[in-house]
């Protein structure tokens, strides 16, 4: 041991306490650990580390350092039978890594803002999560009162349009717990239909029925949650159709974990990549997975990059200004609008046979239009 130890010996100390409370609850008589005992845990640790210089106390030095501890805001509790660490008074921090799990005001901040901006969580739940932030009283460093300022920040959204339903956290909840313990799920799911009286209406969610006009109910192997597009999606396996199929986590109403119905999709989860799935999906409807080639305005370098990753392979381009890049995407029509946004500046080059149903696709989409006049 280098000299000068024996100058450390309090924070020795304070480890023995620290390593004897994680040994003992606070309701265990033989908690406590008594003079003798610490100066042995002294001795012991000189030995162990291998130290010329013994860590030497004797049973006034150790009254000592317990008294110092207790001043500096240790909460020791002492009796006959000797010491037992039961934590900080005043909230100081006990560890290094108390510290490092205390939140920071702006860390709570960013919570907030997430919850404001999040689509998927209807705006009364996101307030009502806010409220019980404001609570937290552990955020080192900081003045607690500013935590009050996270009710009142909010997050402007190009979209300001939420979710309606209040379950959707509890939906996430079940599917987790579904997936977990390797069960099925069972649930309902909503839809939106224009609802009109007279010249005046609006639009309702309402279950899909059953041909009977019943509420349909789903049955299917959750595999995953995926959020993609703003919003949270379970990417289930439908055993009837042997086939994956997505379903929106705010649409769904009245989720179930069941508890006697087991997974059918082991196998077909075993061979699935998810990731990949879910990258060639555009807006979670499903498609063809097909391998395509795109003609890519070098302005548009970043969108690409979003949708299809920064290793998507590129090629270039006779055009100058453009670059090409091979991509794997489910071909539907999500697929041709979203190509449609960019106009002449990300066009579909290859496979032909893709490229003919794209045109076919804009021709019927001029067609509506033409057919108004």
């Amino acid at each position: 041991m280098p000299k000068g130890k024996n100058s450390l010996k309090i924070l020795y100390v304070l480890d023995i306490l620290k390593d004897n409370s994680c040994q003992y609850e606070r309701n265990n008589p033989s908690r406590f650990i008594n003079a003798n005992r610490i100066i042995d845990k002294l001795r012991e640790i000189s030995i162990k580390d291998g130290c010329d210089e013994e860590l030497s106390a004797d049973r006034k030095s150790v009254y000592t350092y317990i008294k110092n501890l207790s001043a500096y805001g240790y909460d020791i509790e002492t009796d006959k039978r000797g010491y037992y660490l039961v934590g900080m008074k005043n909230d100081r921090q006990s560890t290094a890594e108390d510290e490092a799990n205390r939140f920071q005001l702006a860390e709570l901040r960013l919570i907030a803002d997430a919850l404001n901006a999040s689509r998927f969580i209807p705006a009364n739940k996101a307030d009502s999560i806010i409220q019980k932030l404001v609570t937290i009283k552990d955020c080192e460093g900081e003045d607690l009162g500013d935590l009050n300022d996270l009710r009142r920040r909010r997050i402007f959204q190009g979209n300001p349009f939420r979710s309606e339903n209040n379950s959707v956290i509890y939906n996430i909840d079940s599917i987790h717990r579904a997936i977990n313990s390797d069960k099925k799920i069972s649930f309902k799911y909503l839809h939106t239909v224009p609802q009109t009286d007279g010249n005046d209406g609006s639009l309702i969610s309402v279950s899909k029925k059953d041909s009977d006009g019943s509420d349909k109910l789903y049955v299917m192997d959750p595999i995953a949650l995926v959020w993609k597009n703003e919003y949270y999606y379970v990417l289930c396996f439908d055993k009837e159709k042997e086939m994956p199929k997505t379903f929106r986590v705010d649409r769904m109403k009245d989720v179930f974990d069941l508890e006697d119905q087991p997974r059918d999709c082991k196998v077909f989860y075993n061979e699935m990549d998810i990731s990949s799935y879910t990258n060639t999906a555009f807006s979670m409807f499903r498609g063809e997975n097909k391998r395509v080639t795109l003609r890519v305005s070098n302005d548009l370098a970043g969108v690409v990059a979003d949708r299809f990753g920064y290793n998507t392979h590129i090629l270039s381009d006779e055009r100058e200004g453009f670059f090409r890049c091979e991509a794997e995407v489910q071909i539907s029509d999500q697929f041709y609008s979203w190509l449609s946004g960019f106009r002449g500046d990300l066009t579909l080059v290859a496979p032909d046979d893709i490229r003919e149903d794209y045109i076919s696709y804009l021709r019927k989409l001029v067609s509506c239009y033409e057919d108004m006049k």
